[in-house]
């Protein structure tokens, strides 16, 4: 009759409907799955008996489905080890995308790299500095697998900061980076700087993705106690990531005051070596180093002279070479 046509109208009506908005939600399904996105979201409302327009949630998905994968081709470019990692693969997951791509843009953030000057082959070595030369070679080979954390002491003078901005030198030589060398007081005016919490965050996040950690004059952060909480649990998490940590100090380990005892505990964990006061062989191998490329570079006999003069440090022996070319150039004559 009048009425039943109607209906079945409708219900064509309806039918046509229901089929075009599954169609599109199908396109839409084989489109994203085939960039490899899962559509978890879309396939949810296949299962719906008649759902709401569908055109706003079509519209949603494709908006996250296409920044995420602009999110995925930014992390990979910022930090290749992100590449292919699940959550770029999910829509629905956009946000937690954009929290990792914001930390990745932290790595890109200027660290203070090892001075270039410093080389490791420049490094003088003798009898008392065969064990940490040793172990030098050893990080070089094997970045933050056996001796990390480094920890080097010596005296004033002694080549800690060269024996730590060569090591850095070499470990970017072998393809480790970023490389983070600073001093104990810049470490501790960064974490002074950025007080507020979502600018200590920022900064921890750039921290927590070097390659290696160097760490000069560690003796410097006697008394802050922010900043040693900082480097307690950058510790922790650079050695969970088998990253190499080298540390510098004036005095021993067991000489330094005003230390957060956890962080003692964590240097104590690693090897330990000391710089010494260069004995006659390595004092007579920096001189001929200095005296290369001056009129006194093949005077062997000035060489062993200056040798054998008393020097508690490398800077005092390069203190005695400078006085020597000095006076030798004011007055005019060889050295």
């Amino acid at each position: 009759d009048e009425f039943g046509a109607f209906l079945s109208e409708v219900t064509a009506s309806l039918t046509e409907q229901v089929d075009r908005w599954r169609r599109r939600i199908g396109e839409s399904v084989l489109k994203w799955g085939g960039e490899g996105l899962r559509t978890r979201r879309l396939e949810e409302m296949l299962l719906q008996e008649a759902p709401t327009d569908p055109e706003p949630i079509l519209a949603a998905f494709d908006a996250d489905a296409r920044e995420i994968l602009a999110l995925a081709a930014e992390a990979a470019e910022l930090a290749p080890d992100l590449a292919g990692a699940e959550l770029f693969r999910d829509p629905d997951q956009v946000a937690a995308a954009r929290t990792l791509v914001e930390q990745a843009r932290t790595r890109t953030a200027p660290l203070n790299a090892p001075l270039a000057s410093y080389r490791f082959e420049d490094l003088a070595e003798g009898p008392g500095t065969r064990l940490p030369m040793m172990a030098a070679r050893d990080i070089i080979a094997e970045p933050g697998r056996r001796y990390s954390p480094l920890v080097v002491v010596g005296g004033p003078g002694a080549g800690k900061s060269h024996f730590l901005h060569a090591l850095g030198n070499a470990l970017v030589g072998r393809g480790i980076a970023p490389i983070a060398c600073l001093g104990a007081h810049a470490f501790a005016a960064e974490v002074r700087a950025h007080k507020d919490g979502d600018a200590r965050a920022a900064w921890r996040h750039r921290y927590r993705w070097v390659g290696a950690l160097l760490v000069d004059d560690l003796h410097l952060l006697a008394g802050e106690s922010v900043a040693q909480e900082e480097l307690v649990q950058l510790h922790d998490e650079l050695q969970e990531g088998g990253r190499q940590m080298v540390f510098a100090s004036l005095r021993p380990l067991e000489n330094l005051e005003g230390i957060d005892p956890r962080l003692l505990v964590r240097l104590e964990s690693g090897l330990v070596v000391e710089l010494p006061a260069p004995d006659r062989e390595m004092r007579l191998t920096v001189i001929k180093r200095l005296l290369a490329g001056t009129p006194a570079q093949n005077d062997s006999a000035l060489a062993d002279y200056l040798a054998s003069r008393p020097a508690d440090s490398i800077r005092a022996v390069q203190g005695i070479v400078q006085r020597v070319l000095g006076e030798a150039a004011a007055q005019t004559v060889t050295p």
